[in-house]
């Protein structure tokens, strides 16, 4: 099979996965040749419809971000949110920064929170990827 052939089935088969999920949101950027880009809207509601349409996905928590991918043949959707829109940010302490000094800028000693997350039963039913292992 061509270069060509397979591209044109690979957008077949994400033309088909989107036929058949018509309520999901579609993406409007890219990176690269696979990887699609939307955010969930911020309103509660909407976002709990898209999430369910969406269905099966790899839940990601990245920094203060929240992804569901779906990978589609070659393809991989991401979509995104903050992660305060989905879980529960628990300030759970505070730890000590020391003063630094970069090329034209001096950030004192500060103190910054040590956060937790805790996320709805729903949100968990996902699969589930970390990809911040400390969670601020």
């Amino acid at each position: 099979m061509t270069t060509l052939e397979q591209t044109v089935n690979n957008l077949r088969t994400l033309a088909d996965w989107f036929e058949k999920h018509p309520d999901v949101p579609i993406p409007w950027a890219f990176m690269g040749e696979s990887v699609f880009y939307r955010s969930l809207t911020d309103d509660p509601d909407e976002r709990s419809k898209e999430i369910r349409a969406i269905g099966s996905a790899n839940k990601v928590f990245q920094n203060n971000e929240f992804h569901l991918e779906v990978k589609i043949g070659n393809y991989t959707l991401i979509f995104w949110t903050s992660r305060e829109n989905v879980c529960t940010k628990k300030i759970v302490g505070q730890k000590l920064i020391e003063k630094r000094i970069e090329p034209e800028k001096v950030i004192p000693e500060h103190y910054e929170d040590i956060v937790e997350w805790e996320c709805s039963e729903s949100i968990l039913a996902y699969k589930e990827k970390e990809n911040n292992s400390d969670n601020a």
